[in-house]
């Protein structure tokens, strides 16, 4: 993993479950405040995006199950547009 993506990780841990102030985590990663904030939303959106793509993939095999059992049809779709 790149150092700078582990460091962005260890900030949101510090932050999420040990509650650690965000100049405590600055001065831990020697780094600035205001780039602690960045990578904390940046994380915090990354994390949603995570939980989204696993609620996808959830009714995603819901889908999938409908279509299996005749409920659903699957229509054929193109990629060329008309």
């Amino acid at each position: 993993m790149d150092p700078r993506e582990k460091a962005k990780m260890l900030a949101y841990v510090l932050l999420n479950e040990f509650n650690a102030k965000q100049v405590n985590i600055a001065k831990v990663l020697n780094v600035s405040e205001p780039t602690i904030s960045l990578w904390l939303k940046e994380m915090r959106f990354r994390a949603e995006i995570h939980s989204l793509k696993q609620e996808l993939a959830e009714v995603r095999r819901i889908a999938q199950d409908l279509q299996e059992q005749g409920l659903i049809e699957h229509r054929q779709t193109f990629g060329v547009l008309q």
